[in-house]
Order: structure tokens, then C-alpha cells, then sequence
């Protein structure tokens, strides 16, 4: 079997090679490969590897049991771990990639060297169930976010553990926002006041742009559904997370909910306006871009929470999360709001900011404007509280169900989520916290402004969890929940010019022309 599976290692490294992966067996200096050791598999990318490193070296004074690791760096990496797992020749025993695993579990059972598995992933369920060595009693399980509980399980069981909490939003550089003269009174409260400043910048024709992205790995799309959910509200969103239309009915109408529409055409009106986006977006690759923001190319970039892990050789650089402007369209839900313009002599959008402010400022309903019902207020302020856009389950730790080393993977895995392994993450991600709370608390750590607005947000519950992975209709029926039903990429969709409506009818259109299809997998 050891002569197998490290023949299998190098099938699998030969392999990756050709398509150009780097794939790098990491550890001491000159290490080479163990039988009896763990073998770990990770997926080298915005969070970096330092963190399992860590954990690792730890756990292995602790135990004496041996941890190997093998990275896999970028998209590229990280979909030949996929590959070298799916193939059933993969010699990984704890594997750390991005990307779902409910597609394969909804698969049911693989077979490997004439032995069967219920399926392709370990079940985990007694690890997240036993007592955690002095803790008192705690588990795993009873540590666990309960959002985190319900993104990881199914029929009561776990095939995987979660290795980071992804927070995105839109990222403001402090230094550049200032260079244009602009204050905290400019941060926009609305998608209209945010394409108003986005034309001040372009009209000041300095070097800096509004916006910057990456073209070829973009994070639009994924940032999106704030708006939308800031729009329908989060009970109508959990129907479309759980494949449902508008009014909880049939998934085959999952693109007609009237929040995707006004949601595309911010997103439209962003990513077409002359101006609006760095010319370089086209032309760097994410790293790359990521350099360009914070050495000043642009005043705004949607990023995620890894940005200061993944870019720390930039030192002294003034970052910070802006809450997600609450989108415009919402006064068409907010009639008394409609009516306070009229009267006062402004626009909906001018008294939308102005009842944003009250918001923020803590106040339960508008004393600016008597009028305004509390229903209309209460919509308000629920959109304002979805200030970013989050997932629990992007990326994902699970053992192959093939692994010849259950047992001390699982050992290994729990670890991570003890007291221990869980201030040693904190701390190597300079605040970043996984969705488990210690039960002696976390350590007094420096952080920065940066870090502690993110762990502020998840405290205060602003963050909206986009979270459908697990949802048969998006894991089991190759239905995209992110408007790849026939059209591609979203934005390289709106560039070339696709309509809000053209794309929403191109979705809905593709499934119902599979939905017979579609219902099977249900």
C-alpha cells in the first residue's frame, strides 16, 4: 500500500506539472517524503499555509506524529487538488481546498482497490462529537457557530471542516481617498451616491480610478448578492439559497426575483462606465492587481478579508472596509419614503441617505422625517445591516475516504479546533478567527483597523452569509447560483454588453429547457 500510494504521489505531481500547477512538498529543510506521516494536501491561496504550518509543528511536540505537507498554489492548485482526489489516486490524508464537496457527497459511494466507501469523504461526525482533551466536556461540536453547524452537516452527519471565514466587501484606501480630497463625510450611503462619487473622481482626472479588479478572477459576482439581499430581505433570500423562486415556489424560476434585476444594473453601471474601473484590470492577474490598490492605483477595490494576510509585504498601507452602500431600488419597496421626498422637495435617494445616517447613528425610526412608517424604516434598516458579503463554507478540510490513515487525520483535524490550534490560527492570521469560539477565549493580540472592523461586523451580525453550497439544486443538478445558466461570466457578460433582463432570461430560459433533467438529482 506505501509503495502504491507514493507511486501514486508521483502520477500525480508528474501531472500537475504538465499543466503548468506548482505543487511543492513542504516541511523541513530537505525532507523527504514519510509513509508514516500525515499527509497533508493544501490549497496555497489568499490565506496562505502558515497557519496549518504552525498547527502542525505544534501538534507534532504534542503527539510526536509526523505532518507532511504538500501545497498547491493558486486556482490552478487548488482545482488539481480536486482532480488528484476525484481520481481516486490521491495519496492525501488531510486535503484544504476552496470549493464545495456536496456535489460528490450527493454522488454516494466510491469504490477504490476493490474496497467501497459510502462516499468519496470520511465521516467526520464522531470527531466533531468527542471530548476535546482538557476542555471540560467541550467538543468540537459545542464550539461550533451555529451558522457553521448547519453549512456543514447533513442528515446529522460531517463530511468536512471549514479552514477560514471569508468576509468580502468593498475596500477604501484611506491614503488615495484622501489625495482626492474626499473625508468620511463622501463615503456613499447609497448606489447612487456611490456612482456620484465615482464620477468626482473621474472628473478630477487624477492618476487614481474609482474601482479596480482583476478580469480573469473577479469577486463582483460574489459580492453581489448583498445588494440583492439588501433589496429582497434575508427571508426572501433564503428561498433562493435553498432553491427556491420568489414566494418559496418552483427552482425553475430562481432568476426572477425582482432584487437581481436592480442588483445587475448597479453592478452593470459599475463595471461598463468609462472610468469607473482601472484600465489595468484587464491586463493583472489578482496579486497583481491587489499591489496596484494599495500601492494607489484606485480608491475602492471589492476584496476579501485574506487582503492583509495574502499582501503583507505592503507595510504602513491605510485600509479599511467601507460599509456596502444600501442599494437605491430600495425606495421602490418604501412608499412613505417616496412621499417624504415629495414633500421635503428631494429625492427618494436623498432621504434614503438621509435615514441611512439615522440608522447609523443608532436611531429606531426617522425623526427627520415623521412620515416615514416603520415598516419602510425597519426595510431600511435591514438592508443597512447586510453591510458585507460572507461564506463559511468556501473553503473546506476533509479526509479522503480511501486514506489509509483515518484515524490520525482525524486526531490531526482536531486539534485544529482545540483551544490551542485555534489561538495558533488567530494569531498567524493576525486576528482572523475561525467559526469556533474557544473556551478559554482568544489571546490579547495586536490587530489592525482593518482586522478588528471585519471581527466587529461578524460580532454584530453585519455580515450576509451567501450560503447554498449544500442546496441539491446548486450541488446535485449543475444549476449555478450565480448567473453562469448559459451566459458565463457575469461580468464579462455586462461588458459585452448584456442587459440585467437579457442575462436574468438567459438563466431562467436554461433551466427550464433542463428542468426535466434537473428535477431528477431534487
Amino acid at each position: 500500500m506505501r509503495k502504491k500510494t507514493k507511486k501514486a504521489l508521483s502520477v500525480i505531481m508528474a501531472g500537475a506539472l504538465s499543466l503548468g500547477v506548482c505543487i511543492a512538498q513542504s516541511g523541513c529543510s530537505g525532507e523527504q517524503y514519510d509513509p508514516e506521516a500525515i499527509q497533508v494536501l493544501i490549497a496555497k491561496l489568499g490565506y496562505g499555509t502558515q497557519w496549518a504550518q504552525n498547527i502542525a509543528k505544534a501538534y507534532e511536540q504534542k503527539t510526536g506524529t509526523k505532518v507532511q505537507f504538500t501545497e498547491a498554489v493558486g486556482q490552478q492548485g487548488n482545482t488539481s487538488i480536486k482532480t488528484q482526489v476525484e481520481s481516486l489516486a490521491s495519496n492525501a490524508d488531510v486535503v484544504f481546498q476552496q470549493g464545495s464537496i456536496w456535489n460528490k457527497v450527493y454522488s454516494g459511494s466510491v469504490s477504490v482497490n476493490g474496497v467501497k466507501y459510502d462516499t468519496l469523504y470520511a465521516d467526520l461526525s464522531d470527531m466533531y462529537q468527542s471530548e476535546i482533551e482538557g476542555e471540560n466536556g467541550a467538543t468540537m461540536l459545542s464550539k461550533m457557530d451555529e451558522r457553521a453547524k448547519d453549512a456543514f452537516s447533513l442528515d446529522g452527519k460531517f463530511y468536512s471542516v471549514p479552514w477560514a471565514k471569508n468576509i468580502s466587501g468593498i475596500v477604501c484606501n484611506r491614503t488615495v481617498w484622501e489625495n482626492l480630497g474626499m473625508t468620511d463625510d463622501d463615503i456613499p450611503l447609497t448606489t447612487n451616491e456611490l456612482f456620484d462619487v465615482c464620477d468626482k473622481i473621474v472628473a478630477k482626472n487624477k492618476k487614481a480610478s474609482p474601482f479596480i479588479y482583476c478580469s480573469a478572477d473577479e469577486y463582483y459576482t460574489m459580492f453581489l448578492p448583498v445588494w440583492i439581499a439588501q433589496y429582497e430581505g434575508y427571508e426572501s433570500m433564503k428561498w433562493f439559497m435553498q432553491g427556491r423562486g420568489p414566494e418559496n415556489s418552483s427552482g425553475e424560476y430562481i432568476y426572477t426575483y425582482d432584487g437581481q434585476k436592480y442588483a445587475l444594473e448597479v453592478l452593470q453601471k459599475l463595471v461598463t462606465t468609462p472610468g469607473y474601473q482601472n484600465s489595468a484590470s484587464t491586463s493583472l492577474d489578482f496579486t497583481d492587481m491587489q499591489g496596484y490598490f494599495l500601492q494607489g492605483a484606485a480608491a475602492f477595490c471589492v476584496n476579501g478579508s485574506w487582503l492583509e494576510i495574502e499582501m503583507s509585504n505592503y507595510q504602513n498601507v491605510d485600509i479599511k472596509y467601507i460599509k456596502t452602500p444600501v442599494i437605491s431600488a430600495i425606495v421602490n419597496k418604501t412608499p412613505s419614503v417616496v412621499k417624504a421626498a415629495a414633500a421635503a422637495g428631494k429625492t427618494s435617494d436623498g432621504v434614503l441617505a438621509d435615514i441611512i445616517a439615522e440608522i447609523d447613528a443608532g436611531k429606531t425610526s426617522s425623526e427627520k422625517y415623521p412620515a416615514v412608517t416603520a415598516e419602510d424604516f425597519a426595510l431600511i434598516q435591514e438592508a443597512r445591516g447586510m453591510q458585507y458579503s460572507g461564506t463559511v463554507s468556501s473553503f473546506v478540510g476533509y479526509i479522503p475516504s480511501y486514506s489509509s490513515k483515518i484515524d490520525k487525520a482525524k486526531d490531526f483535524l482536531k486539534f485544529i479546533y482545540s483551544d490551542e490550534g485555534l489561538n495558533i490560527y488567530y494569531e498567524t492570521q493576525k486576528g482572523a478567527r475561525l467559526p469556533f469560539t474557544p473556551v478559554s477565549g482568544y489571546k490579547e493580540i495586536k490587530k489592525t483597523d482593518f482586522r478588528e472592523l471585519i471581527n466587529k461586523a461578524e460580532d454584530e451580525d453585519s455580515v450576509f452569509y451567501f450560503e447554498y453550497s449544500k442546496t441539491k439544486l446548486y450541488a446535485a443538478a449543475d444549476v449555478s447560483a450565480t448567473f453562469a445558466n448559459g451566459s458565463g461570466n457575469l461580468v464579462a457578460a455586462l461588458i459585452g454588453g448584456a442587459t440585467a433582463d437579457q442575462i436574468l432570461s438567459t438563466n431562467t430560459n436554461n433551466i427550464q429547457q433542463r428542468w426535466s433533467t434537473i428535477r431528477q438529482y431534487l
